[in-house]
Protein backbone atom coordinates (compact mmCIF):
# COMPACT_ATOMS: atom_id res chain seq x y z
CA UNK A 1 0.00 0.00 0.00
CA UNK A 2 1.43 3.38 -1.29
CA UNK A 3 2.10 5.55 1.47
CA UNK A 4 0.11 9.01 1.36
CA UNK A 5 0.05 10.42 4.46
CA UNK A 6 2.54 12.94 6.39
CA UNK A 7 2.63 12.42 10.33
CA UNK A 8 3.00 15.95 12.66
CA UNK A 9 2.52 16.19 16.33
CA UNK A 10 0.38 18.75 17.90
CA UNK A 11 -0.99 19.44 21.33
CA UNK A 12 -4.15 18.93 22.57
CA UNK A 13 -6.79 21.26 23.13
CA UNK A 14 -9.93 21.59 24.20
CA UNK A 15 -12.85 21.73 21.71
CA UNK A 16 -16.83 21.24 21.35
CA UNK A 17 -18.57 18.70 19.73
CA UNK A 18 -20.47 18.28 16.00
CA UNK A 19 -22.74 15.74 14.35
CA UNK A 20 -20.75 13.37 12.11
CA UNK A 21 -22.16 10.08 10.66
CA UNK A 22 -18.58 9.08 9.36
CA UNK A 23 -16.55 6.30 10.82
CA UNK A 24 -13.45 4.82 11.23
CA UNK A 25 -11.89 1.43 12.50
CA UNK A 26 -8.19 1.09 13.38
CA UNK A 27 -6.61 -2.76 13.95
CA UNK A 28 -3.31 -3.72 13.95
CA UNK A 29 -1.21 -4.63 10.49
CA UNK A 30 1.39 -7.51 11.74
CA UNK A 31 0.62 -8.32 15.24
CA UNK A 32 -2.30 -9.74 17.72
CA UNK A 33 -4.38 -6.86 19.08
CA UNK A 34 -4.41 -8.12 23.33
CA UNK A 35 -0.98 -9.37 22.90
CA UNK A 36 2.49 -9.25 25.20
CA UNK A 37 5.08 -8.00 23.62
CA UNK A 38 9.02 -6.77 24.31
CA UNK A 39 11.58 -4.85 22.91
CA UNK A 40 10.90 -3.08 19.14
CA UNK A 41 7.33 -4.11 18.26
CA UNK A 42 5.43 -3.75 14.96
CA UNK A 43 2.97 -1.76 16.00
CA UNK A 44 1.89 -0.49 12.04
CA UNK A 45 -2.06 -0.16 11.90
CA UNK A 46 -4.75 -0.21 9.32
CA UNK A 47 -6.95 2.39 9.42
CA UNK A 48 -10.26 1.84 7.42
CA UNK A 49 -12.99 3.95 6.30
CA UNK A 50 -15.78 2.10 7.58
CA UNK A 51 -18.42 5.02 6.82
CA UNK A 52 -20.04 6.05 3.79
CA UNK A 53 -18.12 9.85 3.59
CA UNK A 54 -14.61 9.78 1.08
CA UNK A 55 -11.82 11.35 2.81
CA UNK A 56 -10.55 14.09 1.04
CA UNK A 57 -6.93 14.84 -0.06
CA UNK A 58 -5.99 17.52 2.59
CA UNK A 59 -7.86 15.68 5.06
CA UNK A 60 -6.47 15.92 8.77
CA UNK A 61 -6.72 12.10 10.25
CA UNK A 62 -6.26 12.82 13.79
CA UNK A 63 -4.06 9.54 15.76
CA UNK A 64 -2.53 8.61 18.74
CA UNK A 65 -1.59 6.12 21.59
CA UNK A 66 -2.63 5.39 25.36
CA UNK A 67 0.04 4.66 27.57
CA UNK A 68 -1.77 3.24 30.69
CA UNK A 69 -4.67 5.57 29.32
CA UNK A 70 -2.81 8.50 29.23
CA UNK A 71 -2.69 10.30 25.80
CA UNK A 72 0.25 10.36 23.62
CA UNK A 73 1.10 11.55 20.15
CA UNK A 74 3.29 8.57 17.92
CA UNK A 75 6.44 11.00 18.57
CA UNK A 76 5.84 9.57 22.17
CA UNK A 77 4.92 13.63 23.42
CA UNK A 78 2.44 13.01 26.45
CA UNK A 79 -0.84 14.66 26.33
CA UNK A 80 -0.80 15.03 22.19
CA UNK A 81 -1.71 12.68 19.21
CA UNK A 82 -0.75 13.36 16.06
CA UNK A 83 -1.94 14.36 12.69
CA UNK A 84 -1.84 12.53 9.25
CA UNK A 85 -2.42 14.56 6.11
CA UNK A 86 -3.67 12.95 3.26
CA UNK A 87 -2.61 12.97 -0.04
CA UNK A 88 -4.78 10.38 -1.46
CA UNK A 89 -8.46 10.59 -1.20
CA UNK A 90 -9.21 7.55 1.00
CA UNK A 91 -12.97 6.12 0.11
CA UNK A 92 -15.36 4.20 1.96
CA UNK A 93 -14.32 0.47 2.48
CA UNK A 94 -10.28 1.40 2.29
CA UNK A 95 -7.36 1.19 4.48
CA UNK A 96 -4.28 3.47 5.25
CA UNK A 97 -1.36 1.43 6.22
CA UNK A 98 0.33 3.65 8.96
CA UNK A 99 4.08 2.21 10.01
CA UNK A 100 5.12 2.46 13.90
CA UNK A 101 7.47 1.21 15.61
CA UNK A 102 7.00 1.16 19.07
CA UNK A 103 10.20 1.29 21.57
CA UNK A 104 9.93 2.42 25.17
CA UNK A 105 10.68 1.07 28.51
CA UNK A 106 8.79 1.56 31.79
CA UNK A 107 10.37 3.26 34.39
CA UNK A 108 9.44 1.09 36.75
CA UNK A 109 10.30 -2.07 34.76
CA UNK A 110 6.21 -3.02 35.21
CA UNK A 111 4.40 -4.07 31.76
CA UNK A 112 2.47 -0.83 30.39
CA UNK A 113 -1.05 -0.91 28.54
CA UNK A 114 -0.22 0.17 24.77
CA UNK A 115 -3.36 1.47 22.62
CA UNK A 116 -3.11 2.79 18.90
CA UNK A 117 -6.21 5.17 18.69
CA UNK A 118 -7.61 6.76 15.62
CA UNK A 119 -10.20 10.04 16.68
CA UNK A 120 -11.70 11.22 13.37
CA UNK A 121 -11.30 14.00 10.89
CA UNK A 122 -9.68 17.60 11.99
CA UNK A 123 -8.23 18.89 15.37
CA UNK A 124 -11.89 19.24 16.48
CA UNK A 125 -12.50 15.73 16.03
CA UNK A 126 -10.45 15.74 19.77
CA UNK A 127 -12.85 16.00 23.06
CA UNK A 128 -10.27 16.59 25.72
CA UNK A 129 -12.87 17.00 28.30
CA UNK A 130 -13.96 13.49 28.07
CA UNK A 131 -14.47 12.05 31.53
CA UNK A 132 -12.45 9.23 32.80
CA UNK A 133 -15.53 6.93 32.08
CA UNK A 134 -15.19 7.41 28.77
CA UNK A 135 -13.54 5.30 26.03
CA UNK A 136 -10.51 7.17 25.85
CA UNK A 137 -8.99 10.20 28.01
CA UNK A 138 -9.01 12.23 24.92
CA UNK A 139 -12.09 10.95 22.81
CA UNK A 140 -13.80 11.48 19.00
CA UNK A 141 -16.49 13.56 18.75
CA UNK A 142 -16.41 12.89 15.20
CA UNK A 143 -17.30 9.11 14.76
CA UNK A 144 -20.29 7.39 14.04
CA UNK A 145 -19.12 4.14 16.38
CA UNK A 146 -15.40 4.93 18.26
CA UNK A 147 -15.85 1.25 19.78
CA UNK A 148 -13.87 0.06 16.82
CA UNK A 149 -11.53 3.31 17.15
CA UNK A 150 -8.72 1.56 19.70
CA UNK A 151 -6.72 -1.78 19.42
CA UNK A 152 -4.22 -2.62 22.53
CA UNK A 153 -1.15 -5.11 23.53
CA UNK A 154 0.60 -4.84 26.27
CA UNK A 155 4.61 -4.22 26.34
CA UNK A 156 6.69 -5.98 29.15
CA UNK A 157 9.96 -5.55 29.36
CA UNK A 158 10.12 -8.87 31.24
CA UNK A 159 8.88 -11.14 28.98
CA UNK A 160 10.95 -13.40 26.88
CA UNK A 161 11.95 -12.20 23.61
CA UNK A 162 13.42 -14.72 20.92
CA UNK A 163 16.67 -13.16 20.92
CA UNK A 164 16.78 -14.02 24.22
CA UNK A 165 15.74 -18.07 23.56
CA UNK A 166 18.14 -17.99 20.47
CA UNK A 167 21.02 -16.96 22.59
CA UNK A 168 20.36 -19.64 24.65
CA UNK A 169 20.15 -22.31 22.31
CA UNK A 170 23.26 -21.20 20.60
CA UNK A 171 25.29 -22.60 23.58
CA UNK A 172 23.37 -25.45 24.57
CA UNK A 173 25.78 -28.81 24.88
CA UNK A 174 25.45 -32.35 25.90
CA UNK A 175 27.59 -33.88 28.60
CA UNK A 176 27.59 -36.98 31.23
CA UNK A 177 23.97 -37.73 30.42
CA UNK A 178 23.10 -34.13 30.44
CA UNK A 179 21.36 -31.65 28.43
CA UNK A 180 23.18 -27.99 29.50
CA UNK A 181 22.24 -24.50 29.15
CA UNK A 182 22.29 -21.39 30.36
CA UNK A 183 19.42 -18.82 30.85
CA UNK A 184 20.66 -15.01 31.23
CA UNK A 185 17.15 -13.64 31.75
CA UNK A 186 18.14 -11.96 35.51
CA UNK A 187 14.68 -10.46 35.63
CA UNK A 188 12.30 -13.51 35.71
CA UNK A 189 12.72 -17.50 35.55
CA UNK A 190 9.83 -19.21 33.29
CA UNK A 191 8.72 -22.82 32.24
CA UNK A 192 9.89 -23.62 29.48
CA UNK A 193 9.10 -26.65 27.34
CA UNK A 194 11.79 -28.62 26.20
CA UNK A 195 11.96 -31.21 23.32
CA UNK A 196 14.95 -33.45 22.11
CA UNK A 197 13.87 -34.88 18.28
CA UNK A 198 16.13 -37.56 16.10
CA UNK A 199 16.87 -36.47 12.80
CA UNK A 200 14.59 -39.18 11.86
CA UNK A 201 11.61 -37.37 13.58
CA UNK A 202 11.42 -39.43 16.52
CA UNK A 203 10.60 -37.22 20.15
CA UNK A 204 12.87 -38.64 22.99
CA UNK A 205 12.60 -36.40 25.46
CA UNK A 206 9.38 -33.71 26.26
CA UNK A 207 9.72 -31.84 29.34
CA UNK A 208 8.46 -28.80 31.29
CA UNK A 209 11.12 -27.17 33.33
CA UNK A 210 12.03 -24.17 35.32
CA UNK A 211 14.82 -21.81 33.22
CA UNK A 212 16.47 -20.19 36.81
CA UNK A 213 18.97 -17.37 36.27
CA UNK A 214 22.65 -19.35 35.37
CA UNK A 215 23.46 -22.66 34.54
CA UNK A 216 20.67 -25.49 34.28
CA UNK A 217 20.66 -29.16 33.88
CA UNK A 218 18.64 -31.89 32.54
CA UNK A 219 19.01 -35.42 32.95
CA UNK A 220 18.29 -37.36 29.55
CA UNK A 221 19.34 -40.86 29.77
CA UNK A 222 20.36 -44.03 26.96
CA UNK A 223 20.41 -41.82 24.07
CA UNK A 224 22.14 -43.34 21.21
CA UNK A 225 24.73 -41.26 19.51
CA UNK A 226 23.58 -39.18 16.87
CA UNK A 227 22.32 -35.39 15.94
CA UNK A 228 19.30 -34.21 18.24
CA UNK A 229 17.08 -31.35 17.52
CA UNK A 230 16.63 -29.48 20.88
CA UNK A 231 13.20 -26.98 20.38
CA UNK A 232 13.06 -24.64 24.06
CA UNK A 233 9.12 -23.26 23.70
CA UNK A 234 8.98 -20.38 26.45
CA UNK A 235 5.72 -17.91 26.71
CA UNK A 236 4.78 -18.58 22.89
CA UNK A 237 8.38 -18.21 21.42
CA UNK A 238 10.38 -20.73 20.32
CA UNK A 239 13.86 -21.49 19.30
CA UNK A 240 16.03 -24.87 18.13
CA UNK A 241 19.39 -25.69 17.42
CA UNK A 242 21.23 -28.97 16.74
CA UNK A 243 23.85 -31.13 19.40
CA UNK A 244 25.80 -34.42 18.59
CA UNK A 245 25.43 -36.96 20.97
CA UNK A 246 28.68 -39.05 21.27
Amino acid sequence: MKKIFTILAIAAVSTSAFAQTDDLSIAFTNISAGGTYQNSVDMAVDITNEGSTTLNIGDTLVIGLNLDDSPYSFALTANNFSVITLSSALAPGQSLNIPYTFNVTSASGNPIAVCAVVYGIGIASVDTNASPSSPFPMISTWDANFGDNKTCITYDPNVTSIQELNAMADKVFFANNQLVYDWTNINEANEAIVRMTSINGQTVLSETVQLNEGRNRLDVNNLATGLYLVTFQVNGEAATTKIYVK
